[in-house]
């Protein structure tokens, strides 16, 4: 699992994760943000606000059974 943390509510992701996402080969990433909602940025990359991340890494089971949503597709 991979974790970046940002200060702001728009999260966004930089050089660096993709290259530590690349090296690493995660199963699943998350980027922590000031905000609540959860919404899927990439395949297995979540946005996700810190109240609901500290519930996960307290319960790190209840990850595992949750499948990652599927980013959005656009549609012209």
């Amino acid at each position: 699992m991979v974790i970046e943390i940002k200060r702001g509510l728009s999260p966004s992701l930089g050089k660096g994760f993709h290259s530590a996402y690349a090296d690493l080969a995660p199963e699943r990433a998350f980027v922590v943000y000031a905000g609540s909602e959860r919404y899927p940025v990439a395949e297995s990359v979540e946005v996700i606000g810190l109240a609901e991340m500290a519930r996960i890494l307290a319960n790190p089971r209840a990850l595992r059974s949750q499948r990652p949503p599927k980013p959005p597709t656009a549609s012209f």
